[in-house]
């Protein structure tokens, strides 16, 4: 923090400090700005690896999936031939 006593007297040289401080705020500000643009473009870059890598965030799982990965044939929902008739199988009329 700069002290009164510090500060010239001679208005000639405050104008020029302030000029100096100015210019290394707008300095600042521009590399800012830079660096918020950059984080930007890296941002996007992760969201397109993310999709890229697990999929759209709309994409739904098939509920008939969950059936096979447990290793039962279907869920009589539609796809599945047999259901509950003759041509069943023990496991689908017994399971």
């Amino acid at each position: 923090m700069l002290d009164a006593a510090d500060l010239p007297d001679d208005v000639a040289a405050l104008k020029a400090m302030l000029i100096a401080a100015k210019a290394r705020e707008t300095g600042k500000d521009a590399q800012i700005a830079r660096k918020d643009e950059r984080i930007e473009l890296l941002e996007k870059l992760v969201s397109a690896f993310k999709q890229a890598a697990f999929g759209r965030k709309s994409e739904k799982a098939d509920p008939d999936q969950f059936d096979l990965a447990a290793g039962r044939p279907g869920n009589g929902h539609g796809n599945n031939p047999c259901r509950g008739g003759s041509r069943c199988s023990s496991w689908e009329q017994g399971h």
